[in-house]
């Protein structure tokens, strides 16, 4: 999606930039906030709010882009933010529940976010599924007879 949006909004740009630009930002993230969470002076939790924040600014900011690398530099701070919010993903559900519920946190935490996306492509299935069911003079505009009254 993100490479046919380039097509029509920057012609003569290559989209897979923004996307090779948000795979190398996260694992540098994942990397440079892994450590950082490591410190004592840092709450990991605030960590990952600050990259909720982030992520959504600069979501926020993307219908303003009239560039392409002001949409690159873009695409770069949401992989770095994206990989601080990975990285700490484990971490926090083992300060949440423990080490013997580690396991389990960490599972619920991906679930939560995981959820959303989940539902989209379960209302997709959906809709397919009753697409198929539609007779097709419904689908062409023609209303089936009504049935007899009971």
């Amino acid at each position: 999606m993100v490479i046919q949006y380039v097509r029509k909004a920057f012609p003569g740009e290559d989209g897979t930039w923004l996307v090779l630009c948000l795979g190398l930002t996260s694992g540098l993230g994942r990397l440079v906030f892994g450590r950082v969470a490591d410190l004592p002076r840092f709450n990991k939790i605030m960590l990952q709010q600050l990259s909720f924040v982030v992520i959504g600014t600069l979501t926020i900011l993307l219908p303003f882009c009239r560039s392409f690398p002001l949409l690159v530099a873009i695409a770069l701070g949401m992989g770095l933010f994206d990989g601080c919010f990975i990285s700490l993903l484990g971490p926090i559900a083992f300060e949440l529940v423990g080490p013997a519920g580690a396991s389990a946190g960490h599972r619920l935490l991906a679930h939560a976010l995981l959820r959303p996306a989940h539902r989209r492509t379960a209302r997709r299935r959906a809709a397919v599924r009753l697409d198929a069911l539609v007779p097709d003079g419904v689908r062409a505009g023609r209303l089936p007879p009504n049935p007899a009254p009971v």
